[in-house]
């Protein structure tokens, strides 16, 4: 295939057999988990489920920095820039959906005047159809690299953050669905109901971990001026996704005020359910405690008022009765039930 060129001994593969990707026409699998394609004269190299193996053979060629390879393979990371002398390293953490959960999901991308070099994992769908049709299709291919490696870096950036928004949009629907239920007494389950809101949290937390360090290290790429990867003519392409990022942030921070004002609803009524099931019990605990107090002394056995009469029994349930009419309409009248 011309323009394709397999670099090393596979290991695993950049589109599993198993992925749909159904909004796309379907495209030719990639067998080798690294791949190269160039354009004049920028290079183009995605990787996919890197080892040490590989990243070190990628060393090799283009001599990074080791600190930048072991980032690579480290668990705990954080969005962040490095830039060196001539190329820059930049790592996006971004957020996936996995398993009924908002993961993190983790690009590194080395790029320099002549070569842009993508180290990712294949949980991104939607990279891996973008990096089949620039290794695939001619026209995308010159598309996104005539412009030279500065304009690659930012349809790639561009493509990770608008991901986010459908994320957004989808635990957003789930606060409505959360809070319709609350307010909705036909179906309250409150022991399901503190589970999703537990479960919603948690996803907005892990998207504030993941977008907090993005702002700063967008900003800052926008910011670089560098006359061969960043020129000036980018900064507007830089300047929407930092808006975008920011978008991003501001829905975070609704999205998270919204629920914390729901759980604090859901623990109001769940109080207020509380306070009334103990009014209750404590009601028929009252009007029951004289009933079994007259049923204990009369069921002694020893001589007492009235229990000589021939009509005993019907007296003392009558009592019992009018005792409890009594307290019934006392408690009413008070309003306690």
């Amino acid at each position: 295939m011309k323009g394709l060129k397999p670099l090393f001994t596979p290991k695993s593969k950049i589109i599993k057999q198993n992925t749909e990707i159904k909004p796309y026409s379907p495209t030719p699998s990639l067998k080798e988990t690294s791949y190269s394609t160039a354009f004049e004269h920028i290079t183009f190299l995605s990787i996919a489920d890197p080892d040490y193996e590989t990243l070190d053979n990628i060393n090799r060629k283009y001599n990074f920095h080791h600190l930048a390879i072991e980032d690579c393979l480290s668990e705990f990371q954080r969005s962040k820039l490095e830039q060196y002398d001539d190329y820059l390293h930049l790592i996006l953490q971004l957020p996936i959906y996995e398993k009924e959960l908002v993961v993190v999901a983790e690009v590194n991308i080395f790029v320099s005047e002549s070569y842009l070099v993508l180290v990712h994992w294949s949980n991104l769908a939607h990279l891996e159809y973008f990096i089949n049709s620039v290794i695939h299709e001619q026209r995308t291919r010159k598309e996104c690299m005539e412009k030279g490696t500065g304009y690659l870096l930012y349809k790639i950036i561009d493509l990770l953050v608008l991901n986010s928004f459908p994320l957004l949009d989808m635990v957003e629907k789930r606060i409505r669905i959360i809070e319709n239920k609350i307010f909705d007494e036909s179906r309250h389950d409150d022991k399901k109901i503190v589970r999703e809101i537990a479960k919603t949290r948690r996803d907005i937390m892990s998207f504030h971990r993941i977008i907090k360090p993005e702002i700063s290290v967008i900003s800052l790429l926008e910011r670089i001026k560098d006359k061969f990867i960043i020129i000036p003519e980018l900064e507007l392409y830089f300047g929407d996704i930092v808006d975008y990022v920011s978008k991003q942030w501001e829905i975070i921070t609704d999205l998270n005020d919204l629920i914390i004002n729901l759980n604090n609803t859901n623990e109001s009524l769940i109080s207020v359910r509380a306070n009334n099931i103990m009014k209750t019990l404590t009601v028929m605990s009252v009007i029951i405690l004289p009933l079994t107090l007259i049923s204990g002394i009369y069921g002694m056995n020893i001589r007492l008022p009235v229990s000589e009469f021939k009509y005993a029994f019907e007296i003392i349930i009558l009592f019992m009765v009018v005792s409890t009419i009594f307290m019934l309409s006392f408690f009413k009248r008070k309003r306690w039930i």
